[in-house]
């Protein structure tokens, strides 16, 4: 969707079937008390479109 709208937006693309895997596998096996889930930063991207502006560009 992000690619069709004007201006084309900048956007995180993210790994979603991983994040749902963690996501499940927390609900089924969750903490036990006093102890926290783990943090786990997954890969991402920046996907840079014209909805941001360039490093540097001024438009005066």
């Amino acid at each position: 969707m992000s690619e069709i709208v004007w201006p084309p937006l900048t956007t995180v693309r993210q790994p979603i079937k991983d994040i749902a895997e963690r996501a499940v596998r927390m609900l089924l096996d969750p903490p036990h008390e006093g102890e926290y889930a783990p943090f786990e930063a997954l890969p991402h991207e920046l996907v840079i479109r014209e909805s941001t502006a360039a490093p540097g560009r001024t438009d005066d």
